[in-house]
């Protein structure tokens, strides 16, 4: 295929050679004093024709053609072709009125006559100013869809140059609306949490039935609940916000509004997904009560595309808030988990060049994680004494928004956790809080937490509370899962015990195994010498009655074997 730019090329002496031509023709006929109107309108022509010629010359030095120009080219070529046969019948004329090369002096006679009277005769006129009609009709052809085309590119690039200043435009509307929402980079904190995820982690969660239900279900919500440190951490709208920008750009919208936005973005996609992160760290009393609202709303909308995902410890103004089934929840106390922190302290014990000085206890790490999270405890002293310092702040956080009012009921709850002898129901846990030890000694009735919701509410997510088999079964042939209640991590209880809580602001938290058996025995034997009890033999009926009477019929000697001689307190008992 021929090249557009050979093309040009070759028709650019066609347009030189006419240009000669019509140039010759004016200038002779200007040459002539006694013009005519005839003759006048022919000169014109001829101008009109050589600054046609000229215009193409120049359009065709400053343009260069591109690849999909071809057809236009090809079109330009065949009407300036048309023309190369009526240029050289001009040219012809043209030397008929020029001087011979002959110097003889008939030949000059001759040609001065012929100069004299040809190129005024009435078929040399016609016949040239029909040429120059032709020529002129091709050249304009020519000229025209060469200027249609430069035209179509000239809108092109203005349409485009305001697509460039529409995006520039709303890339600025954007910044702007980014400034005025002052959102956070959220590619920070998960760029962050992606480098300290630790490899095949989490991966029980996402292949979970409660998981696939909520990916796929309508207008579905999921809760996931953990523990303190437990890592539970996861452009039609663009007129609407930029409305919403003008109508607020002094100042933050209402709630009311912001969510009515949000309703309305949410409605233009087929699915989305929302995850609210650590939604107890949200101060109660405060914004999280406008935030558990606003879930509320969002729930009513019955947007079945609407996906909510929420992580929290597991607290009971958002228990209650939510209302979800257990079915909807997940609570991150399962052997997936354990597998997770396995292999997490694993993969740092071998791949973190601080902790090789406990190379030689690894087998014993091992052993002892295969058995269950107490067992760590024993073999990780030195990891647990270099605790992130945030977890310590952490729970000083927890300890320090109890209320005053609560702070005893605190401390004994934390005390029967970590130092009883098996894990408690919901039940027992309350009697032996409502036990007095200091005036009216005896069970006070009065004291008693309502329900489990009262021992979180207390304690803020210090205690996991689960379905497990009953701890009395041992007594009475009884297999039903009973609400039981544990510390919601082993390093819970290694901070009440360290001696960095003495220095810190939740001193008046801080626990000492010694004085916490000789307290957990004598809670026993006060609450065995309650009238109805102490005279009665231990059945069914009288467990329901007196909850702790079974375990502290059992283990209150064992924790007397744990104190000092003498108790303070005990001996009286005794």
């Amino acid at each position: 295929m021929t090249d557009p730019l050979s093309v040009a090329g070759s028709v650019a002496g066609v347009i030189s050679l006419g240009i000669q031509v019509t140039q010759s023709l004016v200038d002779f006929y200007k040459s002539y004093k006694h013009r005519d109107a005839e003759l006048e309108g022919i000169i014109e022509r001829l101008e009109s024709l050589a600054e046609t010629f000229k215009s193409l010359k120049k359009a065709f030095s400053s343009r260069t053609f591109q690849a999909d120009e071809r057809a236009l080219v090809k079109s330009i070529e065949t009407s300036i072709t048309k023309c190369d046969e009526l240029i050289q019948e001009l040219q012809d004329e043209c030397q008929k009125f020029s001087k011979p090369s002959s110097t003889g002096l008939k030949a000059a006679v001759m040609l001065e006559g012929r100069r004299v009277a040809y190129p005024f005769e009435q078929s040399t006129l016609k016949k040239l100013d029909e040429g120059i009609g032709e020529i002129r009709a091709n050249l304009s052809f020519a000229l025209n869809v060469l200027q249609l085309d430069d035209t179509q590119r000239l809108q092109d690039d203005v349409t485009g140059m305001k697509g460039i200043l529409e995006s520039v435009k709303t890339d600025q509307i954007s910044s702007g609306l980014r400034d005025w929402l002052n959102a956070p980079d959220a590619f920070v904190d998960h760029n962050a949490a992606c480098a300290k995820k630790y490899p095949g982690t989490g991966l029980w969660l996402l292949k979970s039935d409660q998981f696939s239900s909520w990916l796929e279900g309508e207008n579905s919500i999921i809760w996931l609940t953990g523990f303190a440190g437990s890592g539970n951490h996861l452009q039609d709208g663009h007129s609407d916000l930029a409305q919403l920008h003008e109508s607020y750009s002094s100042g933050i919208p209402p709630s009311p509004v912001l969510l009515e936005y949000l309703r309305r973005l949410i409605q233009r996609f087929q699915h989305v997904y929302i995850f609210l992160d650590a939604l107890d760290e949200s101060p109660r009393n405060g914004p999280r009560e406008y935030l558990l609202q606003a879930l509320e709303t969002m729930r009513k909308w019955g947007a079945q595309g609407l996906h909510l995902f929420v992580t929290s410890r597991d607290e009971m103004d958002i228990r209650k808030s939510l209302g979800l089934p257990t079915t909807r929840q997940i609570i991150m106390r399962n052997e997936g988990i354990d597998k997770d922190i396995v292999d997490f302290i694993f993969g740092q014990l071998y791949g973190d060049r601080r902790l090789r000085k406990l190379s030689p206890y690894r087998d014993k790490i091992q052993e002892a994680l295969a058995k269950g999270a107490k067992g760590v405890k024993h073999h990780l002293d030195k990891v647990l004494n270099s605790l992130p310092q945030s977890l310590d702040e952490t729970y000083e956080r927890i300890l320090c928004n109890i209320d005053t009012s609560l702070i005893e009921d605190a401390r004994r709850i934390l005390t029967l956790l970590c130092f009883a002898t098996r894990p408690l129901t919901v039940q027992e846990l309350i009697d032996g809080t409502a036990v007095e030890l200091e005036s009216s000694v005896g069970l006070n009735r009065e004291r008693r937490l309502q329900n489990s919701d009262g021992i979180r509410e207390i304690c803020l997510g210090l205690v996991d509370i689960g379905l497990r088999a009953d701890p009395t079964s041992e007594l009475f042939d009884d297999a039903d899962l009973t609400p039981t209640v544990r510390i919601a991590h082993f390093s819970v209880q290694e901070y009440l015990e360290s001696e960095r809580i003495r220095q810190q602001k939740a001193a008046i938290f801080s626990l000492n195994s010694v004085t916490a058996h000789a307290q957990i025995a004598q809670i026993c034997l006060v609450y065995l010498l309650e009238d109805g009890l102490c005279s009665s033999d231990l059945d069914p009926s009288l467990v329901e009655a007196f909850p702790l009477a079974q375990f502290a019929a059992t283990y209150w000697y064992r924790h007397y074997q744990d104190t000092v001689d003498p108790a303070p307190g005990l001996d009286c008992l005794l």
